[in-house]
Order: C-alpha cells, then sequence, then structure tokens
C-alpha cells in the first residue's frame, strides 16, 4: 500500500512540481486514511481528505494564542454578537464545530457502511469495533471515533513536517548555490 501510494506522490510531483506541499499531504493523508479507515483517496482532490484538512485549516488559524489569552481574561466578549467587530472568532468556532462533528462521523460512517455490506478490510477503526462485547457502549464506540480522528489529524501533519523538512534540506541549498552563482556571473555580487 504505502509503495502504491509512494509511486503516486512521485507521478504527482512530475506532473505538477509547483504543487509538492498538496502532493505531501496528499500522499501522508492517503496512507493514514487507508491504515485508519481502510479508505482509499483519490490521488488529487479527495473530497474526505479535503473536508479533514479544511477542519485542520481552520482550526490551526482559530486557535491563536493572542486569542485564547483574550477569552481567558475577559469570558464575557465570547457573548458578544458574531457581528460585532473583532468577534469573527464566533463564526469561524461555528464552523470548527460543524468541520471537526464531520471528521468525526462522516469516516466512521464510511466504515460503517462498509462492514454492513461486509466488504471491510482490516483497519484500526473495524479492529476496534469487531472486538467482543466491546462496541455495543456508547462510549466505546465515541471514544473508536475520537481516536480515529486523533490519529488522522497527528499522523498526516507529522508526516507532511517531515516530508517538507527533508525536501527543503535535499534541494534547498541547491537553489540558493544555483541562485548565488547566477547573480555572481552577472556580476550583481561583487
Amino acid at each position: 500500500m504505502q509503495k502504491d501510494k509512494a509511486n503516486q506522490m512521485l507521478m504527482n510531483i512530475l506532473v505538477a512540481p509547483n504543487d509538492c506541499f498538496a502532493h505531501f499531504q496528499t500522499y501522508s493523508s492517503s496512507i493514514i486514511m487507508s491504515s485508519v479507515y481502510d479508505y482509499e483517496a483519490k490521488p488529487t482532490e479527495d473530497p474526505l481528505v479535503e473536508l479533514i484538512d479544511k477542519a485542520l485549516k481552520l482550526a490551526t488559524v482559530s486557535i491563536r494564542p493572542d486569542i485564547i489569552v483574550i477569552s481567558r481574561v475577559f469570558p464575557a466578549l465570547l457573548r458578544l454578537p458574531s457581528w460585532t467587530p473583532g468577534m469573527g472568532i464566533l463564526n469561524q468556532a461555528a464552523q470548527s464545530r460543524v468541520y471537526a462533528r464531520d471528521w468525526v462521523e462522516v469516516p466512521f460512517q464510511y466504515v460503517s457502511k462498509k462492514m454492513a455490506e461486509g466488504t471491510a478490510r482490516a483497519s484500526m477503526v473495524v479492529d476496534a469495533l469487531l472486538r467482543e462485547n466491546i462496541h455495543d457502549s456508547e462510549h466505546y464506540i465515541q471514544a473508536v471515533k475520537e481516536a480515529a480522528a486523533t490519529s488522522f489529524g497527528a499522523g498526516s501533519e507529522t508526516v507532511v513536517v517531515a516530508f517538507l523538512s527533508q525536501f527543503q534540506g535535499t534541494y534547498l541549498p541547491i537553489d540558493i548555490v544555483y541562485i548565488t552563482s547566477l547573480h555572481a556571473s552577472n556580476g550583481a555580487i561583487p
């Protein structure tokens, strides 16, 4: 599975080399989705991967230290209407709740549907739900949903950061050397 996904990522990089970040994101997301939910993501523009990516981006934008400090020091500000200047965070929070709910529920419903059809393969969620006499508990099912969503969020972002670090460490110095020599040959650098 990982070899196929790596080959697909390399093909995507060859086709569109300027979108390396998106290709790394798709690669890491597709591996995590496969192992956690038994979901085969499309090579580009997968709706489920995009949904979770939107949730992660909105969460990282709206959960800033300055906003947290202000909301802790002045909690009454959170009761102001969302149309009040500076209170756009309330709209972001509402949208973030929708994305987070979908992030937890939509992939889990996909797995539940595949299990009902009898076509589900081994994955973290499937294995957790197949345990005897445990999955009847509502708390257990919620814990499985949240653990799977957390695994996806943590795993996909970690892999992307590792790829970007490796990519920049490998190829960035070459570009800097090339640009420097180009400027030197044009007389721009004394």
